[in-house]
């Protein structure tokens, strides 16, 4: 519920009233997050957030472009593009089987003498009927590189929405449709190589831990300001928000913003005056609320 609150989603309940728990009847009536539901105003997603792994120690990261693409997999590694002379371009094999279509692989990890390998379907290129005549020559030995398990969803060189420059490198999967930047072939060196760039496919591991952490912000009738922490992942993370960053993305000056009071609303929890920033161990798959007064 924090969520849609946050996003002044409609809110809906499916359950049978007559039989209500405590808990869910706590959370459903929580007079804050209907507050922010109702009558909060400049509600976004928040990038700048801190993330730290809370169960090994690694150090926090800057999470500022959370959309990066990760292979379902491997939690560790995303697809990306590099030179082609590049030697992290090479590696990829197509990996054929009875009765099952072409994939196109690569190997990423090895344990315990096995190769774990990443693989998409390999599929001639989808060609609308008018072009089918033209285009036939051009794209010989290329082909689609769809999603396993599904024929809707394409490696994509550059996807149609506007990216951050850190993610300008990173490839995406989108609906498959005709169009260059989906459209590949696979080189004797084994390289992936992209016809819309020229460019080569890569893996590279990204444990940064931050892609499985969102956070929201919004702002109240009264002044007040709404700061939600969001743990997709599966082990709990501590999340961070500076109180100076707040102040950018708001686009407003904090006038105590060194003596800003802080509550947690699930629990109701007062925090006290907070200086520069706010942090919260946040649950695997849980979420954090904070109403903060600056």
């Amino acid at each position: 519920m924090a969520l849609w609150s946050m996003a002044k989603s409609p809110l809906m309940y499916g359950g049978d009233l007559r039989h209500l728990d405590s808990s869910t009847l706590s959370i459903i009536t929580n007079p804050t997050l209907l507050k922010i539901n109702h009558y909060s105003t400049n509600n976004k997603e928040y990038h700048y957030v801190y993330v730290e792994r809370t169960s090994n120690g690694e150090h926090s990261d800057h999470l500022r472009s959370p959309y990066h693409v990760r292979l379902r997999e491997n939690d560790g590694m995303v697809i990306g593009l590099t030179a082609c002379s590049d030697e992290k371009a090479n590696g990829w094999y197509m990996l054929s089987q009875d009765g099952k279509p072409d994939h196109i692989c690569r190997n990423y990890e090895i344990q315990n003498d096995k190769n774990i390998s990443f693989c998409l379907g390999k599929t001639e290129p989808r060609l609308e009927s008018d072009v089918i005549s033209i285009c036939n020559m051009e794209y010989q030995a290329k082909f689609h590189l769809a999603v396993t398990n599904t024929d809707d969803a394409c490696l994509d060189a550059s996807a149609s929405r506007r990216r951050t420059a850190s993610e300008n490198k990173f490839l995406m999967f989108s609906r498959c449709r005709w169009h260059a930047k989906q459209i590949w072939e696979l080189n004797e060196k084994g390289n992936l190589v992209s016809s819309y760039s020229r460019l080569c496919a890569t893996m590279e591991s990204r444990n940064d831990g931050t892609t499985g952490a969102r956070a929201w912000v919004a702002t109240g009738s009264k002044g007040e300001i709404y700061l939600a922490f969001f743990n997709l992942d599966p082990t709990s993370r501590k999340m961070t928000a500076r109180i100076s960053e707040l102040e950018k993305v708001l686009g407003r000056t904090f006038v105590r913003k060194h003596l800003c009071s802080c509550t947690e609303v699930w629990s109701g929890k007062n925090f006290g005056l907070v200086k520069e920033e706010i942090s919260a161990v946040v649950n695997s798959h849980g979420s954090t609320v904070f109403e903060i007064m600056c």
